[in-house]
């Protein structure tokens, strides 16, 4: 009865922690994304200093985001917010876009940074 008892509880302990697992992937995989669809929308502006958002100065756009859907897949229940950061730099703009969400538990948060110029991709 014991061992039986032993290998049923390691064996949820198991489970358990597989899903815990998986569930902090998702989380950090839709962050990213998050994070990376932002960057590839300042990216697809026209580089064109001093016009915004490239400007002599730093500028901030702050964004509101969510992540996971519910079991029903029709609400997120994981808000969050995404930052970004564009200053100027020699060799262009440096974005810095940082994304936090507060997952159950603790907040997660991720950083992705690139610089932006004239012979940047999708730029004239």
């Amino acid at each position: 009865m014991a061992l039986m008892t032993i290998l049923m509880v390691s064996t949820f302990s198991g489970i358990f922690s597989m899903k815990l697992g998986s569930s902090r992937l998702a989380d950090f995989t839709a962050m990213t994304a998050v994070a990376e669809a932002k960057v590839a929308d300042i990216r697809a502006a026209t580089y064109n200093p001093p016009n915004y958002p490239f400007g002599s100065s730093t500028t901030y756009l702050t964004n509101t985001g969510s992540i996971a859907l519910d079991r029903a897949g029709a609400t997120f229940f994981v808000p969050g917010t995404v930052v970004s950061k564009i200053e100027l730099v020699p060799s262009g703009h440096l974005i810095t876009v940082t994304a936090t969400f507060q997952t159950p538990g603790k907040a997660i948060s991720t950083t992705l940074q690139t610089v932006v110029n004239k012979f940047s991709g999708g730029q004239q």
